[in-house]
């Protein structure tokens, strides 16, 4: 447990900005993605179906 808090640090304080960007914009992108597919999908079935 106490490895992953230090990770998580590594990239607060010590990580180039932009590598701490990416670690924390490629989770962001995904949870968008699947947002994006469900609203899709949603609006499919609400306006086809």
């Amino acid at each position: 447990m106490e490895n992953t808090d230090q990770k998580s640090l590594y990239y607060l304080e010590k990580a180039p900005v932009s590598k701490a960007i990416m670690h924390m914009v490629i989770p962001m992108m995904l949870s968008f993605i699947a947002a994006i597919i469900y609203n899709i999908t949603d609006a499919f079935f609400i306006f086809i179906a």
